[in-house]
């Protein structure tokens, strides 16, 4: 697990944890003085450090090492998602972030049922949910979620989009530097949307025969994007 700070520090500086991060330390993880814990710049810089001293409000810890992170995948991610139902996409931004993306992109096409007049609170709590698997799952970075962008707008950026039905398996993705793949909503996409991402030059692959919930295709994605850039599919 990695505790996120906003810091620069040398090896054998003592520093003070953020309230939050101290009271997560000090409460949920009920660390104690003298063991470890992970701090990263969210930068893609870990701080190996031991806790130096823990009192009531107050946590300090101490650098023992400094190491760039090593959970970061080669390519940068963009999962472009078109709204789904209820808190589905809570759901998608979690599985996201432990899977490797750099940035969740909400989306409004055409068959999305939900559509928010207002967003911001929302994104703010999803950036909470990205920090929080970030944190978990050992990620160098938070990932980013953004503000709800049009379709247009996602096909203009996107190199992949995954619809029911293409008959066309995802080809090589080389050593792309970035890459953005486009997940529709329950309601899937229309035809004028796939003929649109065909006219922009997107892929239009598919993940197997079977007609998949929206959040389950995101990470069905996402793990054969990360399969590949890591070589282990």
């Amino acid at each position: 697990m990695v505790i996120f700070e906003t810091i620069t520090a040398e090896s054998g500086d003592i520093f003070l944890l953020s309230a939050d991060n101290a009271r997560h330390v000090a409460g949920s993880l009920r660390t104690k003085v003298g063991e470890s814990l992970l701090v990263c710049d969210g930068a893609r810089t870990n701080y190996v450090c031991t806790i130096f001293s823990i009192d009531a409000q107050d946590v300090h810890v101490k650098v023992e090492n400094i190491e760039q992170s090593q959970t970061e995948l080669s390519a940068e991610v963009t999962l472009y998602v078109c709204l789904p139902k209820g808190d589905k996409l809570s759901f998608v931004v979690e599985k996201a972030v432990e899977l490797g993306a750099t940035k969740i992109v909400p989306v409004i096409s055409r068959y999305c049922v939900s559509r928010p007049s207002v967003f911001e609170p929302k994104r703010k709590r999803l950036q909470n949910v990205a920090r929080a698997a970030a944190g978990q799952c050992g990620r160098g970075i938070i990932p980013e979620v953004t503000d709800i962008i049009t379709f247009e707008e996602a096909v203009n950026s996107a190199d992949i989009l995954f619809y029911e039905n293409s008959d066309s398996a995802m080809g090589e993705i080389g050593t792309l530097s970035e890459i953005g793949v486009i997940i529709g909503s329950e309601g899937g996409f229309s035809e004028e949307e796939v003929a649109l991402a065909k006219d922009k030059g997107l892929q239009i692959a598919t993940l197997g025969k079977r007609i998949l919930r929206c959040e389950t295709a995101a990470v069905g994605a996402l793990s054969l994007i990360m399969g590949k850039i890591e070589k282990i599919i």
